[in-house]
């Protein structure tokens, strides 16, 4: 009898908890079939195949991957552009937030950075476009700031070097874009990231 009644409440828990582990594993297959069945439209390999592109009305979705999983997404549009709801669609087919969580992710100012529903999000801006981003909040020291409007450096720092709405990155996809570390705030961040994404 206690172990069914057990049994049931961890069932009951598990629908409940916030679904940090299946959204740190989301496999960007499922990503991509889910913003093509809202769209339409498909992806492109934008400099490798862990940082996919997708044009969505005025923005850009950047989708960084870490073996194969969706670890960040970047949605940038330029800087007099209203792109809420091309940051909803995109957020909202990751399935990582609630109705609730995306309207707090699309009212952050910028540069805001907030943990949301075991994610962490933000928005960031340069001088010609703005970006929102979010990852798993566990994924988030592992993450550095790529730009996407030239430089040849990465950063930890959204607004080092004037970068124009970088995107969210592993360091090996930066590092594939033959971009090296920034000697500025990655030193300052204590000489890099936590390490690589965990998700598998």
């Amino acid at each position: 009898m206690c172990r069914r009644l057990f049994a049931a409440l961890l069932a009951a828990l598990m629908l409940c908890a916030p679904a940090l582990s299946e959204a740190a594993v989301m496999p960007f297959s499922q990503y991509a079939d889910a913003l093509a069945g809202l769209t339409g439209a498909a992806w492109t390999e934008d400099g490798s195949a862990d940082l996919m592109a997708f044009p969505l009305g005025d923005a850009d979705v950047y989708a960084c991957l870490h073996d194969g999983n969706v670890v960040a997404v970047t949605v940038e549009a330029p800087r007099e552009t209203a792109f809420d709801e091309e940051v909803d669609t995109a957020v909202r087919a990751l399935g990582w937030l609630s109705d609730e969580g995306l309207s707090r992710l699309c009212a952050l100012t910028e540069g805001e950075e907030i943990a949301l529903e075991g994610c962490a999000a933000g928005r960031v801006g340069g001088e010609t476009r703005v970006a929102v981003w979010i990852c798993p909040e566990a994924e988030r020291g592992a993450l550095v700031w790529q730009p996407m409007h030239g430089g040849e450096k990465y950063h930890a720092d959204p607004t080092c070097s004037g970068m124009d709405a970088p995107c969210l990155s592993t360091v090996a996809v930066a590092e594939m874009w033959g971009l090296e570390p920034c000697g500025r705030c990655m030193e300052q961040a204590g000489g890099g990231t936590e390490g690589e994404p965990t998700t598998n």
